[in-house]
């Protein structure tokens, strides 16, 4: 039994080789995966989970954190002179909550109508942060595309929007894209298939809801 605690807290530890060899081995066959097959795909991602899902899931959120502390940081350019550091860690603080938010929703309603493993439940969280860096990949395009676009409106999203234009299209599948990977989880633990249909947008906005206003308790 103590050996078994002991491999259990093994499989969960994270150190700094495990953590590269996720980085250059598994995500990059995870993010073909996602984007080549997104229906059986996703959903055979959720299905084959085992128990590294926690750990995969964990890294996935917090580089998705980083990559939205890092990336609009270097795009502001002269900007960064009024824009602290710290306003980007917000945003990455920010993003990184909205994924464990959607692993929550997620995991309450699978408790209703499904098979809930928190731990494994984390993994539609870090999936989702895969969608959410498409949004990154939009930034750059505007920065290098549009001039007029205002970086800085990262913390306006709608404002954002108003400058992207064309770009829209690839905010409506990020959109999508995160959708389906709520959808994919709750079909891998076998919630009614109607039920999983409806559910996924709104859990994606009730995710979005609770977001906004945990960031504007917290990182106001």
């Amino acid at each position: 039994m103590e050996n078994q605690d002991q491999n259990q807290e093994e499989k969960t530890t994270f150190n700094k080789d495990e953590v590269k060899g996720f980085l250059k081995n598994n995500l990059p066959q995870i993010v073909k995966t996602y984007f080549k097959e997104p229906i059986t795909g996703t959903q055979n991602l959720f299905l084959e989970a085992n128990n590294k899902a926690y750990f995969n899931a964990v890294v996935l959120i917090v580089a998705t954190g980083v990559l939205y502390i890092i990336i609009p940081y270097l795009l502001l350019g002269d900007m960064r002179e009024y824009i602290g550091f710290g306003q980007m860690i917000k945003v990455g603080l920010s993003v990184a909550t909205f994924l464990v938010i959607i692993s929550l929703v997620s995991f309450g309603v699978k408790s209703i109508a499904g098979k809930p493993d928190f731990k494994k439940e984390l993994l539609t969280g870090g999936l989702c942060g895969i969608a959410t860096s498409i949004f990154l990949v939009i930034m750059i395009i505007a920065k290098l595309f549009f001039e007029n676009t205002d970086i800085t409106n990262i913390m306006r999203p709608f404002s954002l929007l108003e400058d992207l234009k064309l770009l829209i299209v690839l905010v409506v599948y990020a959109f999508l894209l995160l959708i389906n990977t709520l959808l994919q989880s709750f079909r891998a633990s076998n919630v009614n298939e109607t039920l999983a249909w409806y559910v996924s947008p709104i859990g994606i906005g009730v995710a979005i809801y609770i977001t906004t206003e945990v960031v504007k308790i917290f990182f106001s």
